[in-house]
């Protein structure tokens, strides 16, 4: 089973939307505040902490863009992880600031981690599918069935497979893999 890649999540999908229109947003953002800049530059005014905002909003940019390269790869789940606790401090500080809109990064931030934090999605970061059917190879444990009690004696694993198949927890092609090799 692990050549098949598993399907990217539709949540998987969207993430990796947004942080593409965030970057974009953030680069409009950042050139208007630089037309500004230079605009105030012209009339011989000093406006530096306009200038490190517009860096700022361009290194955002580059980060979301990484961000949705990252998601759509399918890899660095950790590291988009981080990136949303950063996010999620940033937001505490705005709000400690009195900065308007502190509160949505926060919310995006940590409707993102618990996203993140579901086994499918982490399935198909670690390039596994966890709806897999699993061993009963661990003589520690008896074999259980779809509802995790004891398995009986007449459920042979192309039952097992049916049942899985039958409940959507894998897919067609991993269906008839695992039925091969059972063969």
């Amino acid at each position: 089973m692990s050549n098949i890649k598993p399907k990217r999540p539709t949540g998987v999908k969207v993430l990796g939307i947004f942080s593409i229109l965030v970057a974009i947003v953030s680069f409009i953002v950042a050139m208007e505040v630089y037309k500004q800049v230079s605009l105030a530059r012209l009339l011989g005014e000093n406006y530096s902490v306009f200038e490190m905002i517009a860096m700022f909003l361009i290194l955002s940019m580059i980060l979301f863009f990484v961000i949705s390269a990252l998601v759509f790869s399918g890899k660095g789940r950790k590291i988009v992880m981080g990136f949303a606790i950063v996010n999620i401090i940033f937001g505490i500080l705005s709000l400690i600031g009195q900065v308007p809109g502190g509160i949505i990064p926060i919310i995006m931030s940590v409707v993102t981690i618990a996203y993140l934090s579901k086994q499918h999605v982490k399935g198909f970061f670690n390039g596994s599918s966890v709806r897999a059917i699993p061993s009963n190879f661990d003589d520690d444990l008896p074999p259980k069935n779809l509802d995790g009690l004891n398995s009986t004696d007449d459920e042979n694993p192309l039952d097992i497979l049916k049942k899985r198949y039958a409940l959507g927890e894998i897919s067609k092609e991993e269906f008839n893999e695992v039925k091969n090799n059972l063969d």
